[in-house]
């Protein structure tokens, strides 16, 4: 929608003109794989009639069959001045999967069962026991004893990806937002995986909007920020985070651990909001070949959605992120062992040629 909306709105009837089945089907696929899709190669007209078919196949309308009636009675008779706001109000009905709505009409919709959180100033964090170093080092300490009890108090969930796993456990400190867990091979080393998620996030993440380093406090330690688009009117969202990172551990394992934080320096970044990670980590741990197992555990207040809304979707977009991660690999040669696989694929293609070109004739 955002491509079409900054490339084919000069277009003639973009919704009206049909595409070509055949592409569009392709391009369904491609997207149903979660492909990188570039669709400046793609006929705008196939794109929004595959936009329109989404819209047709959901297994109920997008203003659902309730309420479709309550809206076209808004435009018939609500007065012009009135009619965002009782938009607005109508769109509270719906069931949270079908809806965003604006921040600032939210703030208007205090919920008591949402807990509010609030990030520390850096200089806060983990006061109580030496500061934000030894704070993010028990939080490297405990990621690491997570790890070691594996499934101990996770809930598995059914995944859409068959190799990437989803789990949840719930957290006893008020908020009503759970812990998930992810984890997935990936066809690389455990230093090449540190390296795309600490430096190379818009390959993994196509939502990145901006990234950058605010503060490097020391060889392994910074205050980051990146900011994530939506489309508009949404606002886009923005995260300050302090990080660090580890990559001495037995047999060549690397672990990174985020947490949101205040940073005094940040400039506000116009048209956001900004999200609080209470918890991001990542374990990276050789498994042979070349490969990497990563475990991620997330638990983030995205901000400007219900609590039900979190509990049904996060863990499928951690899973998300994963799984990007994992196909960005798959066309590198890394490692040793990889390396040597692909050259004896290689002479096995070599050897088949001259079988079936040179040697029958």
């Amino acid at each position: 929608m955002r491509w079409l909306q900054l490339n084919a709105a000069d277009q003639v009837g973009i919704f009206r003109k049909p595409g070509v089945k055949s592409r569009i089907q392709i391009l369904r696929n491609m997207v149903e794989a979660n492909m990188g899709i570039d669709y400046s190669d793609q006929q705008c007209y196939d794109v929004a009639d595959m936009v329109k078919q989404y819209f047709r196949e959901l297994p109920e309308a997008l203003l659902t069959n309730k309420l479709s009636e309550t809206f076209i009675l808004i435009f018939q008779y609500v007065p012009q001045y009135l009619r965002r706001e009782s938009i607005l109000c109508a769109l509270l009905l719906m069931p949270n999967e079908h809806i965003e709505v604006p921040q600032e009409f939210l703030n208007q919709c205090k919920s008591s069962e949402i807990k509010e959180t609030k990030a520390k100033l850096l200089t806060n964090l983990g006061s109580e026991i030496g500061g934000w170093k030894a704070y993010m080092a028990e939080c490297q300490a405990n990621l690491l004893k997570e790890a070691k009890e594996k499934s101990r108090g996770w809930v598995p969930v059914t995944s859409h990806n068959s190799k990437v796993e989803i789990f949840y456990k719930k957290v006893a400190d008020g908020l009503p937002l759970k812990l998930w867990k992810v984890s997935a091979d990936i066809e690389a080393p455990p230093s090449e995986v540190l390296h795309r998620i600490l430096r190379e996030r818009h390959i993994w993440d196509p939502d990145l909007y901006s990234a950058k380093i605010l503060a490097q406090l020391d060889k392994k330690a910074e205050v980051f920020l990146y900011v994530r688009r939506n489309i508009s009117p949404l606002p886009h969202k923005e995260y300050c985070i302090l990080r660090t990172w580890k990559t001495d551990l037995p047999k060549d394992a690397c672990l990174i651990v985020e947490t949101s934080v205040e940073y005094p320096d940040v400039v506000p970044v116009p048209n956001s909001a900004r999200g609080i990670i209470l918890a991001s980590r990542y374990l990276i741990e050789p498994c042979g070949s070349g490969k990497s197992r990563l475990l991620h555990l997330s638990r983030v207040d995205t901000v400007g959605r219900t609590p039900e809304w979190y509990q049904k979707n996060f863990g499928y977009l951690c899973a998300l992120f994963l799984a990007n991660i994992q196909n960005s690999f798959y066309q590198k040669t890394i490692g040793p062992e990889s390396k040597i696989l692909k050259t004896i694929l290689l002479q096995k293609c070599i050897l088949k040629y001259v079988h079936n070109n040179v040697c029958k004739k």
